[in-house]
C-alpha cells in the first residue's frame, strides 16, 4: 500500500468514525421531557402582552422585567435611563442624517420594554409614519396586520390604534 492510499484510508476511517458516531447519537438520544411548553391564551390579543408569559415562563419574563431597573448597563450598552442621545455624542449625526427623522432625536435604545414608551414620546413624531412601530412590537402582525393589511404602515403616526395602544402600556 502506497503512502498516498494509507492517508486516503486513514481519512476515510476518521470519517466513518465521525459519522457513524453521529448517528449513533441522533439515534439514542433520550426523549427530552423536560422542556414543557406552555398554552397562551390567543383571546383578546393576549398573546402578544408580557402578563401572559409571566407564569408560563417566569425566569424568562424576569430576565425582560430587568429591561426596567434603571441605571447603566453592565454590558456597556445604553442602560436604562432615557436622554442618551447620539447627536450629542457623535454631532456628525445630524449632518449625515439630514432629511431623515434620525436627524431629530436619535436616543440610545433602553431595552425591549421601553420601546413603545420611546416611541410615543420621540421628537420624530407627528409627522412620522406608522411603520417605525413595526420593530416596536408583537401587536404590529398579529392585530393590524392581520386586520388591514400594509396599510397602517402609510397611515401618519398620531391616529393609529399604535398611540392608544402604547399609552394604555404600563411598565411594572
Amino acid at each position: 500500500m502506497s503512502k498516498l492510499q494509507k492517508i486516503l484510508a486513514g481519512i476515510v476511517a476518521v470519517c466513518a468514525l465521525f459519522f457513524g458516531f453521529v448517528v449513533v447519537r441522533l439515534g439514542a438520544a433520550p426523549n427530552d421531557d423536560s422542556v414543557k411548553l406552555a398554552k397562551i391564551s390567543h383571546e383578546n390579543y393576549a398573546h402578544v402582552g408580557k402578563e401572559a408569559y409571566k407564569e408560563a415562563y417566569p425566569l424568562e419574563y424576569n430576565s425582560y422585567m430587568k429591561n426596567n431597573q434603571g441605571g447603566e448597563s453592565p454590558t456597556g450598552y445604553g442602560g436604562s435611563d432615557p436622554g442618551k442621545s447620539y447627536i450629542e455624542m457623535q454631532p456628525e449625526i445630524k449632518e449625515n442624517f439630514k432629511g431623515y427623522k434620525f436627524s431629530v432625536q436619535y436616543d440610545v435604545a433602553r431595552g425591549h420594554t421601553w420601546a413603545g414608551v420611546d416611541q410615543l414620546n420621540s421628537q420624530r413624531i407627528p409627522p412620522q409614519k406608522g411603520n417605525c412601530i413595526v420593530c416596536k412590537g408583537s401587536w404590529m402582525y398579529d392585530k393590524w396586520y392581520k386586520e388591514s393589511g400594509w396599510d397602517f404602515a402609510s397611515l401618519p403616526f398620531e391616529p393609529l390604534p399604535v398611540k392608544r395602544t402604547i399609552k394604555n402600556y404600563k411598565i411594572s
